[in-house]
């Protein structure tokens, strides 16, 4: 059996990779796990969520907390990563694959009020695919999309602090 709790502990800074056959759908709040187009019932928004008969152990690390699930061969964990003061700071699904962790998928990061900063999509180790930014006060600041080379591409729309459209950019 593998031992995830000596294997999270080397590994505090993780390899942020998402490889091509992840994905995430996002439905209001909840994020749910796909993995080669089978849909695992993984919800980070809900930590008491998971199905028992995968659960393998929770891993909690002093400013991290690891869900960890076993689905016949792939190893995922809910990942949540916390401020100093115990409020969240990120949460959002990593696989673990040959002795790394890597974020898979949508990331969700927060504000210390606990408003969201930023959804964004993970691939490579870099932006890949959408991303939504908000100011503090939780109105959506900015929206867009990041192409393969994590570079800005399509149309993004920029709000002011009010939520108004104030520029739109073709890149």
């Amino acid at each position: 059996m593998l031992n995830i709790n000596l294997f999270i502990m080397n590994k505090l800074y993780f390899t942020f990779l998402l490889l091509g056959f992840v994905s995430f759908s996002a439905e209001g709040q909840n994020i749910v796990f796909s993995y080669n187009g089978i849909v695992f019932p993984i919800d980070i928004n809900d930590k008491s969520d998971y199905p028992v008969s995968n659960f393998v152990e929770k891993v909690q690390l002093k400013d991290q907390e690891h869900f960890i699930f076993k689905f016949d061969t792939l190893l995922l964990a809910k990942s949540y990563h916390y401020y100093e003061d115990g409020s969240i700071w990120q949460k959002g699904v990593s696989l673990i694959e040959d002795s790394s962790m890597y974020s898979a998928g949508i990331w969700v990061t927060y504000y210390r009020n606990g408003n969201i900063m930023k959804e964004e999509e993970l691939k490579d180790g870099k932006v890949h695919g959408f991303i939504k930014e908000y100011y503090s006060n939780g109105r959506i600041k900015s929206e867009g999309q990041y192409n393969a080379a994590s570079k800005k591409s399509g149309e993004w729309i920029f709000y002011n602090d009010k939520g108004e459209v104030v520029k739109r950019k073709q890149y």
